[in-house]
């Protein structure tokens, strides 16, 4: 109803009467016109009449979207959605910012300010709960008293690292460690021959959890962990480091295997270790059947050798195909 220059259809009254009562906005200026109606249509609009200002008066409704966040430790930055100039029914318009601490008996805090949508409140303490309000008023007066909203004041870094870390090794891959945020990375696999780069993992658990479990570990290995209170300000200090140690898994497939030297009746077997040894090898098995042109499987043979033995040789073969399946 305020767009400048847009006409509003405001009443209607009988063709006897001459007089209207609107119900107009406080402090805002309007032009009217009339037009005659009959049983075969409107009239053209009249001229428009001159302009005339309403009286003002007190606000009627209050700021939005009133929110209190810290941006440092010590203070409380009160925000609000201002007025636009149509809501401010009258000259002057300000705001009254008030605020106290929700847990205690302080009176309300107040300043008045103009020409903004933010407070800076000083000297707080660290990451505290206020109860905070922003009433609108100008030259006629206040609005009506408006909602309290909950707000805290800045955060800081946690100054306490938690305590009390224990570790629960469930399996191969999984251990159970007590408190949150978990900060966790291998530093070697218990096989001093299967050295990796170390790799430092995250795991963050909500601050309600006093445990958490950490999926994905690799059999075998080494690894230390540490626990961190996070806030939005960010991490405290560590605790002391925890270390435990995984216990052995099944290992991975050898690396690779080929066939060298072969003859009629003799080949030599060649293959490299598993990537993932996840334990002590201690040894290798070897399974191969012959093939014949018909494709029937002859009787399973099955032989070891020592995990430090990459090679086997083999003689005596009547047939010239074998099946070689690993376990």
């Amino acid at each position: 109803m305020h767009e400048p220059g847009l006409w509003h259809h405001q009443t209607e009254v009988p063709g006897a009467q001459t007089t209207a009562q609107l119900k107009l906005s406080p402090y805002v200026n309007y032009s009217f016109r009339v037009m005659a109606v009959n049983s075969l249509g409107r009239s053209l609009p009249s001229e428009a009449s001159e302009q005339y200002l309403t009286k003002a008066a007190e606000p009627d409704k209050n700021p939005t979207a009133v929110e209190g966040l810290g941006s440092e430790p010590d203070n409380l930055v009160i925000t609000w959605k201002p007025l636009n100039g149509f809501e401010s029914n009258g000259p002057g318009l300000q705001y009254k910012v008030s605020w106290r601490q929700k847990d205690g008996d302080d009176e309300w805090t107040s300043m008045v300010v103009a020409d903004v949508s933010k407070y800076i409140v000083s000297g707080t303490p660290t990451f505290v709960p206020y109860l905070i309000k922003v009433q609108a008023l100008n030259d006629a007066g206040f609005a009506p008293e408006p909602a309290v909203v909950l707000g805290h004041s800045g955060e800081d870094l946690p100054m306490v690292a938690p305590g009390n870390v224990h570790v629960n090794v469930v399996n191969s891959t999984l251990a159970e460690v007590h408190w949150d945020p978990i900060y966790y990375w291998k530093a070697q696999s218990s096989s001093t021959r299967n050295r990796r780069h170390i790799e430092k993992k995250i795991l963050t658990f909500q601050g309600s959890k006093t445990h958490g479990m950490l999926p994905g570990l690799e059999p075998f290995s080494h690894y230390t962990l540490n626990v961190r209170v996070v806030n939005g300000k960010g991490e405290g200090p560590a605790s002391p480091d925890r270390v435990f140690n995984t216990p052995e898994g099944v290992p991975s497939a050898p690396s690779s295997l080929k066939i060298v030297n072969p003859t009629l009746d003799s080949l030599t077997l060649e293959w490299e270790p598993p990537s993932h040894p996840n334990g002590i090898l201690t040894e290798y098995t070897l399974k191969y059947q012959p093939i014949n042109s018909t494709h029937e499987l002859g009787p399973l043979t099955q032989c070891t050798r020592c995990w430090h033995h990459t090679t086997l040789s083999t003689r005596n073969f009547s047939l010239a195909v074998l099946q070689l399946p690993w376990d």
